[in-house]
């Protein structure tokens, strides 16, 4: 099963790419996956509504810059994003509190948004899908961030920090008593060789942190806050531990 299953599900079925062609499929529990359309996509982010997918279209080959189209789950109708193509070109999430999908777009050799402390993936990711050497290659130098109205297209550029937003996998962030926008994240500095874990603010993008765990490398997904306990709680090296919520 995907741990992002959360993240494409639209009512009883979720969207998902054919692992072969990349087609976009329809896959419920209860029938077999029904095709719905033809292309090559890949990571597919649907809208809480249920209505949108925002996915990552290929033209001609995986070398090639990718655009990102939004598709109508009711009628199929596709309808083009206004950014230009990218060699990295992925929908993120959906974020509630801006009802908007955060996409990203990025030259392959500045792709550092996703797997961030995952080199070793990246370079083999590199290796596996060689760049197509173009001067009019129309990817940004430095990595961007959009934020994209799946009902209507605009589009609305974002500066911030987006770390936690791209470690998403198996659940949500949690969400924080402190505001409906704000959530518990975990961001791991490798220069610091250090943890810090705060509050994180979807409509600011603004991460404020509580407390820092030295020498330990973890992600949003790995930790669980009991903020009455004013404690941290996270599994390393098989254990469960705790640690205490500084600065609250």
């Amino acid at each position: 099963s995907d741990p992002r299953a959360w993240q494409v599900r639209a009512g009883n079925y979720e969207i998902r790419t054919s692992e072969e062609e990349g087609e976009l499929y329809k896959v419920s529990p209860s029938q077999p996956p029904v095709k719905f359309k033809e292309g090559v996509y890949s990571s597919p982010i649907v809208t809480a509504d249920g209505k949108w997918v925002i996915v990552t279209k290929v033209t001609e080959n995986w070398g090639e810059p990718q655009s990102i189209v939004r598709i109508n789950l009711q009628t199929a109708k596709e309808f083009p994003v206004n950014l230009p193509p990218a060699d990295i070109f992925n929908a993120v999430t959906f974020i509630p509190a801006q009802n908007k999908v955060l996409v990203y777009r990025a030259k392959r050799t500045n792709y550092y948004g996703y797997r961030q402390n995952q080199a070793e993936d990246e370079e083999e990711e590199k290796s596996v899908i060689p760049t197509v050497k173009d001067d009019k290659n129309p990817s940004p130098q430095t990595p961007e961030y959009y934020l994209i109205d799946a009902a209507t297209g605009a589009t609305q550029a974002v500066k911030g920090e987006f770390q936690p937003l791209e470690d998403l996998t198996y659940r949500p962030l949690q969400a924080a008593a402190s505001a409906p926008d704000e959530f518990w994240a975990a961001i791991y500095d490798k220069k610091a060789k250090e943890t810090s874990v705060g509050r994180y603010n979807t409509k600011t993008f603004a991460f404020q942190p509580v407390t820092k765990l030295p020498d330990i490398a973890l992600d949003s997904m790995d930790i669980w806050v009991d903020e009455k306990e004013a404690k941290v709680y996270f599994v390393y090296a098989g254990h469960l531990l705790a640690a205490p919520l500084t600065g609250k």
